[in-house]
């Protein structure tokens, strides 16, 4: 998936298959909890649909009882319009800002239990897309003999077999892969081999140098991202990846 970027005055994002279909079982089990008669005592329905008086039980009753039903339609009126504008075969989602704040009170409101995440799905799928063009500008004007860049997105680390050389690479000390990942691969029931050709699981980007001037390129990178690291090396496999 893109992260959403803004275009013009709407905000856009990619999604493939397998994204889109695990975000739509997401949000269709939101719309299905909302649609029954929630259990009270479910942790997921109390955050959905928390006490306004924590401290006064029967205003708190009487407060849920003039309420309630209107919020429940709101929540499912925003987890259709999810469903709606995400097509099960992905592909682009176009958003305006009245739809774009549809879309993050939705995602907001798929809390999900699995605690590897620690934080809503929609701030997870919202957050803004990264931007290396300061620290790649800077590593160009150094003195590191940069051999290629690569934007690593759809694909995943086969985006690195894009640059015109004759050579492979073998990744023998990957980034940590987030926990969204994991997930939609549980979810999805998506291989190990298929997350990473269509995911880049969590490297953004690779930067490839000379081997000796790998610890200079590492220090620069890393006054803007701390946890940059060498992953791997250049290989004579011309047109093959490796991941250890």
């Amino acid at each position: 998936m893109t992260m959403f970027r803004r275009a013009g005055t709407e905000c856009v994002a990619r999604f493939t298959a397998e994204e889109a279909q695990v975000l739509r079982q997401c949000v269709a089990e939101l719309a299905a909890l909302v649609s029954d008669d929630p259990d009270p005592d479910d942790p997921a329905v109390e955050r959905l649909f928390p006490d306004v008086y924590p401290e006064s039980p029967d205003d708190a009753a009487e407060f849920r009882r003039l309420t309630e039903a209107d919020l429940k339609q709101t929540k499912l009126d925003q987890a259709k319009t999810v469903l709606s504008d995400l097509l099960e075969a992905g592909g682009e989602v176009s958003l305006d800002e009245t739809a774009a704040d549809v879309w993050l009170r939705a995602l907001t409101d798929v809390r999900l239990t699995d605690e590897r995440l620690g934080r809503p799905l929609g701030d997870v799928l919202l957050q803004p897309t990264e931007i290396y063009v300061r620290p790649i500008l800077e590593l160009l004007r150094s003195s590191v003999d940069v051999r290629g860049l690569v934007h690593i997105t759809g694909d995943g680390l086969k985006n690195l077999l894009r640059l015109a050389a004759p050579v492979g690479y073998e990744i023998d000390d990957p980034l940590p892969v987030p926990d969204v990942f994991g997930l939609i691969q549980e979810l999805g029931n998506v291989s190990d081999d298929e997350m990473h050709e269509v995911f880049n699981m969590g490297c953004g980007f690779c930067c490839v140098v000379a081997h000796r001037d790998e610890a200079s390129a590492l220090a620069l990178l890393r006054r803007h991202y701390p946890d940059a690291k060498r992953i791997g090396h250049a290989t004579g496999r011309d047109g093959e990846i490796v991941r250890a």
